[in-house]
């Protein structure tokens, strides 16, 4: 028959045993949670780092977004003050052409009339210089003349010297017919290189 003292001397053992190894995990458990302490402080340090960083260059970005900003206003100024001078210069320009006798208009880069004087409207037997503003060029001469027109256009504009046309037919919008000779010359309007024609 088994001693019962044995089986309880065994079973203490075995208690001993375990609460030991708990006494450990218990004696292990503080260092395990102060590890995961530094793990956690280590990230927390790293997203701090990240912020500052990520902080420092939406700091900088904001410099060059007001620097920015302040040269976009600085040319807007300047464009404005350009457009004024221009359109000074444009009225200016307008009123003295207006009032020359030398019957004058102005052939852009498309071939389109943008200006034309009073006494060139007279001449072509036109209403007003508004008329045909806007206008191709082309469309007031025969194909013949229309091609010998386009060919000196482009040499002046080509070149800068100026160049003659001799004996074309303008047609004003009603189909009445005038017989003009044309003195070229390269120039700026409204700070855009345009042609103008004089007709002689």
């Amino acid at each position: 028959m088994a001693d019962p003292m044995l089986k309880t001397k065994k079973e203490l053992i075995i208690m001993l045993r375990d609460m030991e190894m708990a006494m450990q995990s218990l004696q292990n458990e503080p260092r395990r949670l102060q590890g995961e302490l530094e793990r956690a402080l280590s990230e927390n340090d790293r997203i701090q780092d990240e912020a500052r960083r990520i902080q420092q260059a939406n700091e900088k970005l904001m410099l060059q977004y007001d620097s920015l900003k302040k040269e976009h206003e600085t040319l807007e100024l300047r464009m404005q003050e350009s457009l004024q001078k221009t359109d000074i210069a444009y009225e200016l320009f307008k009123s003295f052409v207006d009032a020359d006798s030398r019957k004058t208009l102005l052939i852009d880069t498309t071939y389109s009339i943008c200006y034309m004087n009073r006494s060139a409207a007279a001449h072509l037997r036109l209403p007003e210089p508004g008329a045909i503003m806007g206008r191709r060029l082309f469309d007031f001469f025969a194909y013949k003349d229309a091609l010998k027109v386009k060919k000196k256009i482009d040499e002046a504009f080509f070149s800068g010297e100026k160049e003659k046309i001799k004996e074309v037919a303008f047609l004003n919008p009603k189909g009445v017919e005038t017989q003009i000779d044309l003195k070229l010359a390269r120039v700026r309007y409204r700070d855009k290189p345009s042609i103008k024609m004089t007709i002689k």
